[in-house]
C-alpha cells in the first residue's frame, strides 16, 4: 500500500464542518488542500492500513506502520494520519491559532507523526499549500517535504512490523471475509 491508497474516498455530501473549517483556512490560499479534504475522509481512524484480528484478545491490530519516505530527512517519521474535521477545529482553537508556527510562518497543523510536532500546511505567502514536517524535539527548522498534499501522499509507504504477529507464521494463513477491512488468521 502506498500514496493515495491509504485514504478512503469521501461520499459526495455536504460537509457539516465546512463553514467551521473556513474560519481556519482561506481555501483560496490552499486550493489543493481543499480538493483533498473534499475528496477523502480525514482522521486517523479513516487511514486504511493492513491489519488483522488478533484472536487472543479479539482485537484488530496493525501489521505495520505508515512511513514518510523521504531521503532528505534524517531519521524515520511515521505518519499517524490527518486530523479529522473536528480535530482540525479543536487543534486550531486550543493550539494553532496562537502558535509560533502560525503567527510567524503561517503554518497550521493538519496531521500527526506520533511525536511532538506534526504535519503542517502553509497558508501564507510563498508557503501556501506546501507541506512541512515539524519535530519539536529537534533543532531543525520546519522541513519542507512537499509542494502540496497530493505530493505528500506519494511519500507514504506501508512498512511491515511483525511485533504484533508473534503467533502468526506467515501471510499464507491470512484471509478476509466479504465486507471486512481486516485480515483473519486461519487456526
Amino acid at each position: 500500500m502506498k500514496g493515495l491508497e491509504f485514504f478512503k474516498s469521501k461520499s459526495h455530501r455536504e460537509d457539516s464542518n465546512y463553514e467551521e473549517l473556513k474560519k481556519i483556512f482561506d481555501f483560496s490560499s490552499v486550493p489543493l488542500f481543499k480538493l483533498f479534504i473534499s475528496s477523502f475522509e480525514l482522521g486517523n481512524s479513516n487511514l486504511k492500513r493492513h491489519q488483522f484480528l488478533e484472536t487472543k484478545f479479539n482485537n484488530v491490530v496493525p501489521c505495520g506502520s505508515v512511513l514518510i519516505k523521504l531521503e532528505t530527512i534524517s531519521g524515520e517519521y511515521f505518519f499517524s494520519g490527518f486530523f479529522n474535521e473536528n480535530e482540525l477545529i479543536n487543534d486550531w482553537e486550543s493550539y494553532s491559532v496562537d502558535s509560533h508556527e502560525f503567527l510567524e510562518y503561517g503554518l497550521v497543523r493538519i496531521g500527526d507523526i506520533g511525536i511532538g510536532g506534526g504535519i503542517f500546511i502553509g497558508t501564507k505567502d510563498d508557503k501556501k499549500d506546501k507541506i512541512y514536517l515539524v519535530n519539536w524535539g529537534l533543532d531543525e527548522d520546519y522541513i519542507l517535504i512537499s509542494d502540496n498534499i497530493f505530493e505528500f501522499s506519494r511519500l507514504l509507504i506501508f512498512v511491515e512490523d511483525k511485533s504484533n504477529m508473534e503467533n502468526v507464521h506467515g501471510y499464507s494463513r491470512f484471509y478476509k471475509n466479504w465486507g471486512e477491512d481486516f485480515w483473519r488468521v486461519k487456526e
